[in-house]
């Protein structure tokens, strides 16, 4: 084959219809037009003025929540339009607009669910006014971890059914329950030379203790996403496997955070990563750790999936 040959049959291939470009395109559409609508509710519901904040106040917080925000939304709509489109454009147009709404919302209220409960000692949207940067990693990889759970469920039913929503927000609603309970778990575990909290330490702008805590709530997600590969979707079973997804997922998350601790015994023996990140307020070892968590989350996906 020469060189005129293979670019020839190169731009066929481009634009054949494998590639599905019309529905491509359409999702884009619907995805910035969310997306813009999307901005405007997170603008809202925190009552930060967008621009402001961002453009003249320059407030970092405030950012990482919208990148984390923006972040989340692409991963909801990724779960929406992954495998083939729908059988027609309009059955498209309209299963992208419902599951565009209807994650926009779980995502919004998964920041309630934080606000509320899981950081129910301060109110998370004052933090982020005062550019506490904690507050704000906290926030952002929180719908981050949300968007994981959904963007599990939304990619794992099949089919062009608005049926399948409610499975959907079944998953988000249990994964609120969960990342609640991991939560409490981690503020239970959290142990300072001061007594502080872990509550305390995020108020008081503990980057380092931001960092650990919402690494575990991400690497949870991904433990979840690993365990829907072993049930495959059925109309028969369906509310049975998205509870075996979810139990599965739980187990994993226990390995996997026994793995991190011996990881960290092994490799890291001589530092004390409790007093380095709860009392000094040590990023970097926050940082080791938290990608650890998740590197190891990783690792267990390529060998099971």
């Amino acid at each position: 084959m020469d060189i005129k040959q293979y670019l020839i049959e190169f731009g066929a291939s481009l634009v054949s219809s494998e590639w599905q470009w019309n529905y491509v395109l359409l999702n884009m559409a619907v995805i910035f037009v969310a997306l813009s609508l999307f901005k405007y509710k997170l603008a809202w519901i925190t009552g930060v003025p967008f621009n402001d904040e961002l453009a003249k106040k320059d407030n970092p917080a405030f950012g990482y929540v919208v990148g984390g925000a923006f972040f989340s939304f692409f991963l909801v709509m990724a779960g929406v339009s992954s495998g083939e489109g729908a059988s027609d454009m309009m059955t498209e147009l309209k299963l992208m607009i419902a599951f565009a709404l209807s994650g926009m919302v779980m995502l919004l209220l998964s920041r309630f669910v934080l606000d509320k409960i899981s950081m129910k000692d301060f109110c998370l949207t004052e933090q982020i006014k005062e550019q506490n940067k904690a507050a704000g990693i906290v926030d952002a990889c929180n719908m981050i971890a949300t968007a994981i759970i959904i963007f599990t469920y939304m990619s794992w039913v099949k089919g062009d059914s608005f049926e399948n929503i409610k499975y959907v927000a079944y998953g988000w609603f249990v994964s609120q329950i969960l990342l609640s309970g991991l939560s409490f778990i981690r503020a239970k575990m959290f142990k300072a030379e001061d007594g502080s909290t872990l509550q305390d330490n995020i108020k008081s702008g503990n980057v380092a203790v931001a960092i650990r805590y919402s690494c575990y709530k991400i690497a949870f997600a991904m433990a979840m996403y690993t365990t829907s590969y072993h049930y495959e979707y059925s109309e028969e079973y369906t509310w049975w496997y998205a509870q075996s997804i979810i139990l599965a997922g739980i187990i994993l998350s226990a390995v996997i955070k026994l793995g991190t601790f011996i990881a960290k015994k092994i490799i890291l023996l001589s530092i004390d990563f409790r007093s380095e990140i709860n009392d000094q307020n040590n990023t970097g070892l926050a940082v080791i750790e938290g990608l650890i968590v998740i590197g190891m989350t990783i690792l267990i996906f390529n060998n099971l999936r």
